[in-house]
């Protein structure tokens, strides 16, 4: 893996295990010496990490600069925030174990330099490979031999190590650089080991075809620095969390043992000190929003009550009830037709007229003007009635829509989210932060509360927005287009996204400043008002064109054919009690 041998070339590390040389008090002397000189020369006033496994140089003392740490491996979880730029390791003859111990500190540091003692080529091939898996090139080793001390290193170009400078009574022979720059200048023959979490529009993983946002960037960053990728495909539910005992799970758990060197997919950037891999500039972000139900359709006869407020039902009935009584009280005064002489004949001709029918009008001057206003206030307002009758039958109406966290609880609704996410509550400064971390539910990472959210219509739930906007353009619209899920304008927070590497892989700081440029060049935002639009084009696409009229189906209007055969039932039993009523009367 050229990435993994790339990675960790700021690294010189000095191991011994358990030596047999010649002349024991001499190489002793030597190797003090040597490592002092090294130091003088290579470190700076950073804190150097000395560790030794071998109780022959228990009195091996380092100069220069401060030691941190000395003998025991368990040692280094007291360091946390300790970065050494100088590793002295005398260690065991296991060096698996070495590195299992180092990789797993905080304070690991695989760009540093390195120097290991060993007492034959065999344990410097060995470690020369497994230094190569953990990125570590800024390493030189120590071997003796009868008068002096050689210090070798390897190179990426080379088929094995290479001599690079020796120890003479102490001093270093000349002044060669141990620790050059072996980086090579084109990657080319350098393949990008690749895991990604499908996420969009960030990335998107569909039978095989491999897209999105972040994968555009990625492309315009092979371009330039010609690097293979290769897609790694793991098994995996979340990026996971780092665990109490200092392992990872999930895709973390990946990077941690150095399976993979570069992670895609909503990576969001993390702001713990104890953090175990390397994050690029936050090249991308989103903000989080609360996603509820979409408020459900009235019942359109529901609408057709709604045409008008309770007051003005109430209005219109008022009036029509004193009206009738009005007529009726004024025929019995007045010489008139016997048409307005009974009250249910009067209630008949005001309904008649308010219609707009025809009816038999009275004589009287006083009677027409009544019924003359009456019939133009009847006009007015079935005209008003009919006009806006057109809209309701054609435009969907909602019940009250949910449009604040506070009437988000108020409609208590279940709601819930990804459990990493509730230290954002766990703090609370309001009561709705108290209630929503002492009773939400725990969701996947994927889109199953949004699907509830959406479907079922009894969840509420938060992700990123432009999630969301891609799930609404393709999964999450009604018959007409509209949308079954509704964003709160507020934001829960505000992610970062980055792209993830294991600690010290070599092109990590080209990368990053590639996509600083292209943050600051346009291209991000170019990413984002693309997905946008496509969103929207699906959205507009799905929604029926304004130019054509809507044809309104049976089932919309059923509810008239009930009103009439309401009617009809009611006229059949008036029917029947009036014909016993009759009979009842001719007996």
């Amino acid at each position: 893996m050229w990435l993994a041998i790339f990675a960790s070339l700021s690294m010189s590390f000095i191991v011994s295990p358990e030596l047999i040389v010649p002349n024991h008090t001499k190489y002793f002397e030597q190797l003090q010496n040597c490592i002092s000189e090294i130091q003088q020369i290579y470190t700076t006033e950073k804190y150097t990490i000395y560790i030794n496994y071998n109780d022959m140089f228990s009195d091996l003392n380092l100069k220069q600069t401060p030691i941190i740490i000395k003998n025991r491996y368990e040692n280094l979880k007291y360091f946390r925030k300790f970065k050494a730029n100088f590793y002295v390791i005398i260690p065991s003859m296991d060096l698996h174990k070495t590195f299992f111990y180092l990789t797993r500190s905080i304070s690991w540091n695989p760009r540093a330099k390195f120097v290991f003692v060993f007492d034959s080529f065999n344990n410097a091939d060995e470690l020369f490979i497994i230094a190569q898996k953990y990125y570590v090139f800024n390493i030189v080793v120590l071997l003796p031999k009868d008068d002096y001390i050689e210090i070798i290193s390897y190179f990426l170009d080379e088929t094995s190590p290479v001599l690079l400078n020796k120890c003479i009574d102490g001093r270093l022979y000349n002044l060669t650089n141990l620790f050059p720059d072996k980086l090579p200048t084109t990657w080319k023959n350098s393949t990008v080991r690749t895991l990604l979490f499908p996420y969009p529009p960030f990335v998107f993983d569909k039978n095989g075809l491999i897209f999105g946002m972040e994968i555009d960037a990625l492309k315009l960053v092979q371009s330039v620095l010609k690097f293979n990728i290769e897609y790694v495909k793991k098994p995996f539910q979340n990026w996971g969390r780092k665990l109490k005992n200092g392992s990872y799970e999930g895709a973390y758990s990946y990077f941690r043992n150095y399976e993979v060197d570069l992670g895609l997919g909503m990576f969001y950037a993390n702001q713990s000190e104890y953090w175990d891999f390397d994050e690029t500039y936050p090249y991308m972000e989103d903000n989080v929003k609360w996603t509820v139900p979409m408020a459900k359709l009235k019942q359109r006869w529901i609408r057709v009550l709604g045409i008008f407020t309770i007051e003005v039902w109430s209005l219109v009935l008022i009036l029509f009830l004193w009206i009738s009584c009005l007529l009726f009280v004024m025929s019995t005064r007045v010489n008139e037709i016997n048409a307005y002489r009974r009250f249910k004949d009067c209630l008949t001709k005001c309904y008649q007229c308010f219609l707009g029918q025809s009816t038999e009008l009275p004589k009287t001057g006083v009677f027409r003007i009544v019924i003359g206003f009456w019939v133009c206030f009847g006009l007015l307002i079935t005209a008003a009635f009919q006009g806006r009758l057109i809209s309701v039958l054609n435009i969907n109406i909602r019940n009250p829509q949910i449009t604040s966290v506070d009437e988000l609880i108020a409609s208590k609704i279940k709601f819930g989210f990804y459990s990493d996410t509730a230290h954002f509550f766990s703090e609370p400064d309001n009561k709705n932060d108290w209630y929503i971390y002492n009773n939400y539910q725990e969701c996947p990472v994927n889109s199953q509360c949004l699907n509830r959210s959406a479907f079922k219509a009894d969840f509420a739930t938060f992700k990123p927005k432009k999630f969301i906007e891609y799930m609404i353009s393709t999964s999450y619209l009604d018959e007409h287009g509209n949308s079954l899920v509704h964003m709160l304008d507020g934001t829960v927070f505000n992610l970062f996204i980055t792209m993830i590497f294991v600690r010290g892989f070599p092109m990590y700081d080209k990368i990053n400043l590639l996509l600083s440029w292209l943050r600051s060049g346009g291209f991000i935002d170019y990413f984002y008002k693309e997905a946008a639009f496509l969103a929207n084009k699906a959205i507009q696409a799905a929604n029926r064109t304004s130019f054509a009229f809507q044809i309104i189906t049976l089932e919309e209007i059923l509810w008239i054919f009930w009103f009439l055969l309401l009617g009809l039932s009611l006229a059949g039993v008036v029917f029947v009690v009036e014909v016993c009523v009759n009979k009842w009367k001719q007996k």
